[in-house]
């Protein structure tokens, strides 16, 4: 029902006191945050607090919001805004008195770090018995946001029962000059299965639909990613990927940042890729990958590149079973 209600009405709404209104505009444009915050951030604990900060600092600045229905181009710029200064500035830490340290804190441009009793409040998310509530914003609309969870160290909700919590957008289009591209690719999980399609006749770049968890419990060991997967309309541009973000090549600046092409990631010997010819029927894949002992985190996913859609069911990544010799 959200989806038919525009960036600028929602926007409109939330400005008027809705307190669910603000809280569909994160669940919309969250994957899009994050996955812009990925490619901005030098670490992948950083992703939360940038994507945290920046809608907080959108909240409070929803009022100068010149023109609402391009609240998703403004949030990018917000996003990136955020990433520059939380490598410039010291931070503050947000107490639980956090609406007028979150005045301060924005007057000063510098970063919000939220202590752990706004995070107990941030963490909690709406349903039903909070429909009827009003709380004072921005306390009840930081009760709404759920704003996701960092990292894990074991897969989560890979039967896709929450929607796509814990997955992430991603790929080459979020990083493109033009911002009418930056939707050029959408997601969606219904009935067990996620899906990832082109959502425009030309799409730019890339996109990947993935879940980053931290590799300690599979280092010196090898791991498979596998489940049922179906295409349509992607030729061989679409497929199952497993990278290993290795801390060595983070540190040295040698992970994959933008400009993110396509190229880039074939060549890139982190990531393992197989792709799909395309077809109705849904048939089984996995790849697997040794992870060395320095590896900081793994992702795991689709991805696919033009026109098309890929959809995933059943995914499972596992430590790779040997057979015993007899």
């Amino acid at each position: 029902m959200s989806a038919a209600i525009s960036d600028g009405d929602l926007v409109r709404l939330a400005r008027d006191g809705d307190p669910v209104a603000f809280r569909l505009l994160v669940e919309r444009h969250q994957p899009m945050a994050r996955a812009r915050a990925r490619s901005l951030g030098p670490q992948p604990g950083d992703v939360d607090d940038i994507v945290q900060e920046s809608f907080l600092q959108a909240f409070i600045a929803l009022e100068r919001l010149r023109d609402p229905d391009r609240f998703a181009g403004w949030l990018a710029g917000i996003v990136l805004n955020v990433s520059r200064v939380l490598q410039r500035r010291t931070p503050v830490t947000l107490l639980p008195d956090w609406p007028d340290g979150l005045a301060i804190a924005i007057t000063a441009g510098a970063p919000v770090r939220v202590s752990g009793a706004v995070m107990d409040r941030l963490a909690v998310p709406a349903d039903a018995s909070q429909a009827g509530r009003t709380g004072p914003p921005p306390d009840q609309t930081a009760r709404d946001l759920s704003l996701g969870t960092r990292p894990r160290y074991e897969p989560r909700n890979m039967a896709f029962a929450s929607g796509l919590d814990n997955w992430l957008l991603g790929g080459s289009f979020t990083e493109h000059a033009s911002e009418s591209h930056w939707h050029d690719y959408s997601c969606a999980a219904e009935h067990g299965t996620a899906v990832l399609a082109s959502a425009v006749p030309q799409p730019a770049g890339f996109a990947f639909l993935g879940q980053e968890v931290f590799a300690e419990d599979y280092l010196g060991t090898s791991v498979v990613f596998r489940g049922q997967f179906r295409t349509a309309g992607s030729g061989r541009r679409a497929g199952l990927f497993l990278r290993v973000r290795r801390g060595r090549d983070i540190g040295a600046g040698r992970d994959i940042r933008g400009p993110l092409t396509e190229a880039a990631v074939l060549a890139d010997p982190n990531n393992h890729i197989v792709t799909i010819a395309g077809g109705p029927d849904w048939t089984r894949h996995e790849i697997t990958a040794r992870i060395p002992g320095d590896t900081s985190t793994i992702v795991f996913g689709i991805f696919l590149a033009g026109r098309g859609r890929i959809e995933l069911r059943q995914p499972e990544l596992a430590r790779e079973e040997r057979s015993s010799g007899g």
